[in-house]
């Protein structure tokens, strides 16, 4: 009995470490993409009162080199801001260049901004995209500008986007547009998930795992992105520019985080490919569904050491209910009924997973991806523990039979 039960141990380890390791692997993190998007649909994709609204820019006049008009903008922002917004930010890369500022009209438009803010209490963000890496000096060109930097910045994978990004020469930290703007919404975060898990690993030193990419910027506190209200954000875009029309629309930037961007994606370069929706979406929908999690449905993952204690108590639960059935039914009933109890046991167990896992999403917002990978690994363990045990009787019964051989010599 022991060996079997030294046996059951060690199936139940190696296929729980066989799916931990596809779950790290591309294949694992494709299968996690897909359950996420799944996930996201049993998430309402409507709100009455949604607290973004995305501006298209896209007919602003664009002069040499296609920059956009800062005159134009600027007559825009004024018109917005003073509808009274929670917070305005403009999706477009204000970086001066290695040589000089994108437009001549910068450093007047960037200091026309600090008073427009100071003077509404609005905050104001202008984007940064260049500069992400280098000291906040030079975000927007100087130093006084720095307040108003914020970064655009999208990963490969849209599942999770960043709050900040660090220089690896300094201390500066350089906040993303989307988490800029949500610092300015009242927050609706449910406290029993917060208090379970955390949004983002923030790391307030340097360390050795985190991976530098591009050429001088760190990005930090990685959190997972609600798109489930992508649809209206875009359904909902305003395509105001004019003073006039703006000032007679009923206020509905009130109160509001307004977001200033292209939504036709003229440049190929903008267009990012999201989880649970087939076509390619402009950067300034990016911003606005990440600003929106951040702000009010944040999105929750277990931290490592809480997935570790999960997958071990399931280990323990799988690997102990069975050998219970066995001891039970085998070894004290002879016959067929520990295959059938052993059946049931595990559709019981695949059935609480599931339903632990759903319940964590759509009652407290945590995303525990481990859980498919937990089922397969319930449904492989039998197979597994019969082909073990057959191999094990195979090679003591050569063992045996060699012994025997040898004897009769």
């Amino acid at each position: 009995m022991l060996k079997r039960i030294l046996l059951g141990a060690f199936v139940t380890a190696l296929i729980m470490a066989g799916t931990k390791y596809v779950d790290s692997t591309p294949t694992g993190k494709d299968i996690e993409r897909v359950i996420f998007a799944g996930l996201q649909r049993l998430f309402p994709a409507f709100s009455s009162d949604l607290p973004i609204i995305v501006v298209d820019m896209s007919k602003i006049p664009r002069g040499k080199d296609q920059v956009t008009s800062r005159e134009a903008l600027k007559q825009t922002l004024t018109a917005i801001v003073a509808q009274k917004p929670a917070a305005v930010g403009v999706d477009l890369d204000f970086s001066p260049s290695t040589n000089d500022w994108q437009s001549p009209d910068d450093p007047k438009f960037f200091k026309y901004c600090l008073q427009l803010r100071e003077e509404s209490k609005v905050p104001i963000y202008l984007g940064v995209g260049r500069g992400m890496g280098s000291p906040a000096r030079d975000w927007l060109g100087l130093e006084e500008y720095k307040t108003m930097a914020a970064a655009l910045r999208a990963e490969e994978d849209t599942m999770r986007l960043p709050q900040w990004i660090q220089s690896k020469d300094t201390n500066d930290r350089l906040p993303l547009m989307s988490a800029a703007l949500a610092s300015n919404i009242g927050r609706a975060h449910k406290d029993l998930a917060t208090r379970m898990s955390h949004t983002v690993p923030v790391f307030t030193s340097r360390e050795d795992h985190v991976e530098v990419r591009g050429e001088n910027d760190v990005p930090f506190g990685s959190s997972l992105v609600n798109y489930s209200r992508l649809p209206q954000i875009q359904r909902e875009a305003s395509f105001m520019l004019d003073p006039k029309a703006i000032a007679e629309s009923g206020q509905i930037f009130r109160d509001k985080v307004v977001l200033i961007g292209d939504v036709t994606d003229s440049e190929s370069h903008d267009h990012f490919n999201v989880p649970g929706h087939n076509e390619t979406i402009p950067g300034v929908f990016l911003i606005a569904s990440a600003t929106y999690t951040l702000a009010i449905e944040p999105l929750y993952e277990p931290n490592p050491i809480t997935r570790l204690v999960v997958d071990l108590l399931i280990s323990i639960l799988i690997f102990g209910g069975i050998e219970f059935l066995r001891f039970h039914y085998v070894n004290k009933v002879e016959g067929t009924r520990f295959e059938k109890k052993k059946g049931q046991f595990i559709v019981i167990l695949i059935a609480l997973i599931w339903a632990f896992g759903l319940f964590l999403v759509i009652g407290l917002n945590i995303f525990w991806f481990d859980f498919p990978f937990v089922t397969l690994a319930i449904v492989l363990h039998p197979k597994a523990e019969e082909l073990f045990h057959g191999l094990w009787k195979n090679l003591r019964g050569k063992t045996v039979s060699k012994g025997k051989a040898h004897s009769t010599e």
